[in-house]
């Protein structure tokens, strides 16, 4: 399921004021101001006003459970009648969350009854407008999706310092779902929500279907919820697995099938191939962020949370993307670099996938820049100035190039495998490979045979290209001929490419 948006009037929803006023503060990176609380609970606001686009209405934290909107008169009942009762109401922790993209919507507060004949028009226009139909779910689950969100938080498949991912469940339907859970930060947009919005219809970017807000235990703590489709594996499991013994008759570690190094190589190209058509960098390519499907062998790239769409002129971290994967002009401090530093990482992945552990394993920043220097030798002065035109040193101590065939002695690889990563691991980043070049390069000739199979299965989908992988191309219509295969061509002419693939996809 690709992750949409649609256009909505209104969406309803019940919030304390103070929640409002902290959600307006944060939608628009406003400076949070103290505000007396109100237990005035029959404030209504609307989170969507006019004909937005959104990606999900509202969502509950797992602590909170609104009634559905038809039994909305006998909670506000209640609720007042609480609170005027209970002189410790006002001092309440409320755990509400929000759906939906709340930095680029504004917050009305003049919003008419939930039962006057406009709420009702709102409601019957949610009901019937196509989200049903796009996201296959009906508006009272819209409004109640946390209650069938089945968060099973004792199950974390990710944890670091951006947050924790968690696998779930929809109760009714039975999809597994991964969710992202990050604080957010008051005073800044949330990038990676925004960038996951943008890239989630490719088949090689893990896909966003659902985004929602929560309040933690703490008054100022919001949370963003990302929910995605679950991928079971990863491919450090994947190196894991298959470096996992040495084989007693060869003393030598198994191998990562040659085949599979192909096929995932293929489809991390083409995500690349598709960020630098949008001009994002992904900045943080490392085995944990490419997600493995090993029952059809889909690649997925996940993890935005380093992301950015690169403008010209822009100043930018340097400081960025695991040490293991970092490219060379980061190490030197570039703040004006390119989408090239997503090439170099992917490089290392492949290395990593041959040997089984990281091709250039440095104990801190400069100690990494040496790995690498032992390996491709010492930077040239020229080569210093176009990763770095700031970067002081212009002459490091004379270090001899090892060629990359000597680096893989140990193990088998094949010699356009080896072509192609001479081409990745490049010192100058304009010299380094562009990802829709890298397609078209003779070490994937394999795959773009008509039965090509491993263990008898299909490949997943390979040639269903978009327009903005081909960007690059001066020439689309030709890029695309030369990418895909006659047989391919074919088919889709008669419009039976989708039949061909792996019937899971």
């Amino acid at each position: 399921m690709l992750s949409q948006t649609v256009p909505l009037s209104s969406v309803l929803e019940v919030l304390p004021q103070q929640r409002v006023n902290a959600l307006q503060q944060y939608a628009f990176g406003e400076s949070p101001q103290k505000t007396k609380r109100s237990n005035k609970t029959q404030d209504r606001v609307s989170l969507f006003n006019g004909s937005a686009s959104i990606m999900m209405t509202t969502i509950q934290s797992k602590a909170d459970t609104l009634p559905p909107i038809d039994q909305y008169s006998k909670y506000r009942q209640n609720t007042q009648a609480s609170n005027s009762k209970s002189p410790q109401a006002k001092n309440k922790k409320y755990n509400y969350g929000g759906g939906g993209d709340f930095f680029t919507q504004k917050i009305s507060k003049k919003q008419p009854s939930l039962h006057t004949q406009q709420s009702n028009s709102t409601y019957n226009q949610l009901r019937s407008s196509s989200l049903t139909n796009r996201f296959n779910k009906t508006p009272s689950r819209l409004f109640n999706i946390n209650q069938n969100l089945d968060i099973d938080e004792n199950n974390k498949i990710g944890q670091g310092n951006f947050g924790v991912v968690f696998k779930a469940e929809f109760k009714d339907t039975k999809e597994e779902v991964a969710v992202k859970r990050v604080l957010q930060d008051k005073n800044f947009k949330n990038r990676e929500l925004q960038i996951m919005q943008e890239v989630a219809h490719h088949p090689n970017i893990v896909q966003l279907k659902y985004s929602f807000y929560s309040f933690g235990e703490e008054e100022d703590d919001v949370y963003l919820n990302l929910i995605m489709e679950y991928v079971p594996s990863n491919l450090t499991k994947m190196i894991k697995y298959y470096h996992r013994k040495k084989l007693k008759q060869f003393e030598q570690r198994e191998q990562f099938p040659n085949i599979l190094i192909k096929l995932y190589l293929y489809q991390a190209f083409r995500a690349l191939a598709y960020l630098n058509g949008l001009n994002i960098a992904h900045r943080d390519i490392k085995p944990s962020n490419i997600l493995i499907n090993h029952r059809t062998h889909q690649l997925k790239f996940c993890d935005f949370g380093s992301a950015k769409k690169l403008s010209r002129g822009e100043s930018n971290i340097s400081y960025i993307c695991s040490r293991f994967y970092r490219a060379p002009e980061l190490m030197l401090g570039a703040s004006n670099y390119t989408t090239s530093v997503d090439v170099w990482s992917l490089g290392c992945v492949v290395a990593e996938m041959l040997l089984g552990e990281p091709l250039f394993k440095g104990n801190s920043s400069l100690d990494q820049l040496v790995e690498v220097m032992k390996v491709l030798g010492a930077p040239s002065p020229e080569q210093i100035r176009e990763m770095n035109p700031e970067h002081k040193l212009l002459k490091y101590p004379p270090i001899n190039k090892m060629p990359l065939s000597k680096v893989f002695e140990s193990v088998l690889i094949n010699r356009d495998l080896l072509d192609l990563l001479e081409q990745m691991l490049v010192y100058e980043p304009s010299k380094r490979i562009k990802p829709l070049k890298a397609l078209l390069h003779p070490y994937f000739n394999e795959l773009r045979i008509e039965h090509c199979r491993i263990n008898g299965k299909r490949l997943p989908p390979l040639f269903d290209f978009l327009e903005e992988e081909l960007s690059e191309s001066q020439d689309k219509q030709l890029t695309f001929q030369l990418l895909t295969p006659k047989w391919y061509q074919l088919l889709k002419q008669a419009g039976e490419d989708k039949n061909h693939f792996n019937q899971e996809y």
